[in-house]
């Protein structure tokens, strides 16, 4: 079991090395924005953003797509309207899908149809290039949306241009239009909702299925990096075939920690004084889905109680193979937690300049979890403070950066959403409201 365990949880200094030396030589996806007015605006907040009619966002995830209706007045989000509809099954093209998601909704089309000097932002949870989102495969039953070979597909991909094009040809001008990916757009929702001083530098983390961060002028791939420790890099545990090329997503976001789970209990099982023998992995970590069940496992060794689908495994399986399972669990999720701590502190050194510290956000169901997120800003504190690693590459130590900034709360109109749901609007839909506005008062 210790050999097992001491693969899966990865030397934390290695692991900072390998992840800074990619930067350092290129070998992550480093996209520029083109957002240096917005986060200008941002930080400056004028009276045409803090005061601003509603517009509409459109959030489109690797699983589903929200659409918001929202307003700015005294510098605060003030929410109309909140939808989200599951991804298509099925190939749909876009132009049925948003006939779908925007025209089927009433309030959104009575807000298309009969609103004037229309401004709709949208984030897309993949790179956006020139105006272009370019993927090779996710969001795959969305057609026409998506550059899968960017040469190919580049001229006629244009999302602002096909957006307009849709509306047009549904008897809707619209007066701005912004698109850009994900990562950036919930950084720019942390952002426009917070203080920021006139030269304070900020920065996002997302990991929930997956895993970015952006930097306000860049979005930084980090979790497409190659980036694994060699213990790991073998068929065994994390096989190149079902990790993308061995991505660093694979090994610490939901799209991965389900299939690492799944293959380290069968590893386990073969032992001699395993328990795990007659349980089958597979009925329980099958899809991305069952990440939760991993790290609910792992939170089931915190002293809080534990969840029904981990009570669930315990009554069937027996203590003895819980316990082997926990064990797993934990090495998994401490991982991961080393890990989203070493690409905060990597991704700090794509604009290190300045010598200010980052005010850093937070997104997605990993990174958010109310477990994760205190230990992963205290191990981030911890990677600054004593990796030797600073000193090994002679790069500078960054300021630790503000890992806890307040943001400001949103609020309904005259709509009737729970406060619940209003709790739960994240910062890409938030951002995606927000980068809007700015968009329209450049």
């Amino acid at each position: 079991m210790k050999d097992l365990i001491d693969k899966l949880r990865v030397d934390p200094d290695r692991d900072l090395k390998r992840l800074l030396e990619a930067i350092n030589n290129n070998k992550v996806s480093i996209l520029p924005t083109g957002m240096e007015r917005h986060f200008e605006i941002a930080r400056l907040k004028p009276a045409r953003f803090r005061d601003h009619d509603t517009v509409l966002g459109i959030s489109i995830g690797g699983s589903n797509t929200k659409v918001i209706l929202a307003s700015m007045k005294a510098g605060r989000l003030v929410i109309r309207h909140l939808a989200a509809r599951a991804n298509p099954l099925t190939k749909t093209h876009y132009t049925e899908y948003f006939d779908t998601i925007l025209f089927g909704d009433a309030i959104i089309r009575d807000y298309l149809t009969n609103s004037k000097d229309l401004c709709i932002g949208i984030s897309v949870a993949v790179p956006v290039i020139d105006g272009v989102p370019f993927h090779r495969n996710k969001i795959p039953t969305i057609e026409g949306l998506i550059a899968r070979d960017f040469d190919r597909d580049a001229p006629t991909h244009n999302i602002n241009e096909n957006m307009r094009a849709y509306l047009k040809e549904r008897g809707v001008l619209v007066r701005a239009l912004f698109c850009q990916f994900d990562s950036i757009v919930a950084n720019y929702g942390g952002a426009s909702l917070c203080e920021l001083g006139p030269d304070e530098k900020t920065m996002l983390l997302v990991c929930g299925t997956g895993l970015a961060a952006a930097i306000e002028r860049q979005t930084v791939s980090i979790g497409m990096v190659d980036a694994f420790d060699k213990t790991l890099d073998d068929d065994t545990l994390l096989p190149y075939d079902l990790t993308e090329g061995h991505q660093y997503q694979y090994a610490v976001a939901g799209k991965g920690l389900y299939g690492l789970m799944e293959r380290a209990v069968r590893l386990r099982a073969r032992d001699a004084g395993s328990k795990l023998h007659s349980f089958d992995p597979a009925a329980y970590f099958k899809t991305a889905y069952d990440t939760r069940l991993v790290v609910e496992i792992w939170e089931s060794t915190l002293g809080y109680g534990i969840g029904e689908r981990a009570k669930e495994i315990l009554g069937g399986a027996g203590s003895g193979a819980f316990f082997e399972l926990q064990d797993i669990a934990s090495a998994i999720v401490e991982r991961a937690i080393t890990g989203l701590a070493n690409c905060v502190v990597s991704a700090i050194q794509v604009d290190s300049s300045g010598g200010k510290p980052h005010t850093v956000f937070f997104e997605g169901s990993i990174a958010l979890n109310d477990n994760i997120l205190p230990r992963l800003k205290n191990e981030i504190i911890r990677r600054i403070d004593f990796s030797p690693v600073y000193d090994e590459l002679n790069i500078p130590r960054p300021p630790v950066p503000l890992l806890c900034k307040t943001l400001l709360p949103v609020s309904a109109d005259y709509a009737d959403i729970p406060e619940k749901e209003l709790q739960q609007v994240d910062l890409t839909a938030k951002g995606a409201v927000t980068s809007a506005i700015a968009e329209d008062i450049f």
